[in-house]
């Protein structure tokens, strides 16, 4: 073996080792809460990437949960940029943008077997712009416009009976059921 071929193996093999050690798993209960890896449901892998961590968090299955960026690598994440939580068959749950941990621009929910189930755009936290529910054979459920998070103009769509037409979070909440919201 010659000598640069040599230098090139020991390279790969110290970048190689180096990544895996920066690959501390954490360990969460099914509530979030860290724990032991006998008690586990779920683990994260945080690694430094320029400003921020990639952060991963996998179901202890060892499948996608969660992927994004993050100012810090630990909960509560502080999430910047897109965020994508994924159902434990594979199929994408959300996906959410966020700018400084505020949600800012596109949200999408989808059922487990990827149909779309809900979408609606954030500005600086708030619901603005259009809002659409689906059901699970992708047809319309109800679709209005929002400003400042709260409906602007008419709900076109099944009635929302005992909902509070005014706040769209407790609708979305409700209707979608999603625990990680």
């Amino acid at each position: 073996m010659n000598i640069k071929k040599f230098i090139q193996i020991v390279f790969f093999s110290f970048a190689f080792l180096t990544t895996l050690k920066g690959q501390k798993r954490i360990y969460f209960d099914e509530d979030w809460n860290p724990c032991k890896k006998s008690e586990a449901s779920f683990y994260r892998i945080s690694l430094p990437k320029d400003n921020y961590f990639e952060v991963k968090d996998y179901y202890i299955s060892g499948k996608l949960q969660f992927e994004g960026k993050s100012m810090v690598k630990e909960e509560p994440l502080l999430h910047e940029g897109i965020s994508t939580w994924y159902y434990e068959n594979g199929q994408v749950a959300k996906i959410q943008e966020f700018k400084n941990n505020i949600p800012n621009g596109k949200l999408l929910f989808y059922y487990e077997d990827g149909v779309l189930k809900a979408e609606g755009n954030y500005v600086n936290g708030e619901f603005d712009g259009y809002y659409a529910e689906y059901f699970p054979s992708g047809k319309v459920y109800g679709e209005s416009t929002l400003k400042n998070g709260v409906f602007n103009g008419n709900y076109k769509g099944l009635p929302k009976m005992g909902y509070n037409m005014g706040n769209v979070m407790t609708i979305f909440m409700k209707v979608n059921c999603v625990e990680f919201i």
